[in-house]
C-alpha cells in the first residue's frame, strides 16, 4: 500500500530526499577528508620537519654547543638564516639567505626547476632563488645576482623545502647558498641578526624524547630551543583539527536545516493524503495499519536519501585531493 501510495507524489518525495542526501553528503566527504589529512601527517611525519630533531639558538654555536652536537650523535646538518638584500640585473629584493651545510634534508627533498639544482647546490658556487623572485625580476638559471660582497649564479628555482611553510616563503623569499660560500658575502659580522640551526637524523631505534629530556640542563644552559617530529606533527594536526570541526559543524548544520525542510514536507504530504487515509479508515483498516504505510514511506525517504548521501561524499571524497591539489 505504501508503495502503491506514493505513485502519485514519487518526484516530491525524492527531492524531499535530496536534501537529506546534499547533508548526508556533506558530512560524509568532510569526516572522510579529515580522516585522510590526519593518516597523512602521521605516514609523513619527517618530511614535515625533514629531520628528527632541530636545535635552533640566535647565537652563533660555541664549542660547547659542538660538543653538545657531537654528544647527540647521528647524521648533522647546520644552516645559518639571516634577512639581506640581493642585487639582480634589474632591481633589488629583501629576502631570507640561508647558509646550508651537510645533507639536509634528511626526510623528502629540496625541489627545485631543474631537479638537478639541489645537488649542484652542495658543490658550491651558486645559489637557489624563490621562483616568485625569478618570476618578479624576470630572471632565468645562469643569471648573476650579488649578495653581500660576492656574486653567484643562479643554479635554479625553489619550489619546496620541507620544514618550511609557504606563507613564510610569501613574506620572505628565500635565497639558499651553501655554506662554505657564507664568508665571501662578509655578511656575518658579530653581532648581525641571525639564527643558527642543527638538524639531525638518528637511528629509528634511538628515542629523541629521551635525548633532550637527558640534554635538558644544557639546552637551557645554551639557550637552544628544539623541535621535534612529534611536535610538528602535533602542531600541524591541532590546526586540521581546529579546521575539520570548523566543516563539520558547517555540514552538520547544512544537514539539520535538511531535516527541518524535510519535516515540513512531509508534514505537507501527510496533510495531502487525508483524503487517503479517510477512504482507507471507511474501508475498515485499522488506524495502526494506515499509520505505518505513511511511516513506511517515511522510513524509506530516509533511507533512499541516507543512501544516495553516502554515496555522493564518498564519491566526493575521492575527488577532493585532486580538486585542492595545487593549493
Amino acid at each position: 500500500m505504501a508503495w502503491r501510495d506514493s505513485r502519485s507524489s514519487r518526484r516530491r518525495l525524492l527531492l524531499f530526499s535530496s536534501s537529506i542526501s546534499l547533508g548526508i553528503a556533506a558530512l560524509v566527504a568532510i569526516g572522510s577528508l579529515g580522516r585522510n589529512l590526519q593518516q597523512a601527517i602521521g605516514e609523513q611525519a619527517k618530511a614535515l620537519l625533514g629531520a628528527d630533531l632541530v636545535l635552533a639558538s640566535r647565537q652563533p654555536f660555541n664549542a660547547s654547543t659542538d660538543a653538545l652536537i657531537s654528544r647527540l650523535g647521528g647524521e648533522s646538518a647546520r644552516e645559518v638564516s639571516f634577512s639581506t638584500m640581493i642585487v639582480l640585473t634589474n632591481g633589488t629584493r629583501l629576502v631570507n639567505a640561508r647558509a646550508l651545510s651537510g645533507a639536509f634534508p634528511f626526510y623528502g627533498e629540496i625541489e627545485t626547476d631543474p631537479p638537478g639544482a639541489a645537488a649542484a647546490l652542495r658543490q658550491g658556487g651558486g645559489v637557489l632563488v624563490e621562483e616568485s623572485i625569478l618570476q618578479q625580476f624576470n630572471a632565468r638559471q645562469g643569471d648573476l645576482i650579488k649578495l653581500g660582497s660576492a656574486s653567484f649564479r643562479v643554479l635554479g628555482s625553489l619550489l619546496r623545502v620541507p620544514g618550511d611553510s609557504v606563507s613564510f616563503a610569501t613574506l620572505a623569499p628565500r635565497v639558499y647558498l651553501n655554506a662554505d660560500d657564507l664568508p665571501a658575502t662578509e655578511l656575518l659580522k658579530p653581532g648581525s641578526l641571525a639564527r643558527y640551526k642543527a638538524m639531525f637524523r638518528f637511528d629509528p631505534a634511538v628515542k629523541v624524547e629521551d635525548l633532550i629530556q637527558r640534554e635538558q640542563e644544557t639546552l637551557r644552559e645554551l639557550r637552544l630551543s628544539t623541535e621535534t617530529v612529534a611536535e610538528r606533527q602535533q602542531d600541524l594536526g591541532n590546526a586540521l583539527q581546529n579546521l575539520y570541526r570548523f566543516l563539520n559543524l558547517v555540514a552538520f548544520v547544512a544537514l539539520v536545516l535538511g531535516a527541518v525542510g524535510v519535516a515540513s514536507a512531509i508534514q505537507v504530504h501527510i496533510r495531502q493524503k487525508l483524503p487517503n487515509v479517510a477512504v482507507l479508515r471507511c474501508l475498515g483498516t485499522p488506524i495502526a495499519q494506515t499509520f505505518a504505510i505513511y511511516l513506511a514511506q517515511g522510513l524509506a525517504l530516509g533511507a533512499t536519501g541516507t543512501g544516495v548521501g553516502i554515496a555522493l561524499g564518498a564519491l566526493a571524497a575521492q575527488q577532493l585531493p585532486h580538486g585542492v591539489q595545487d593549493f
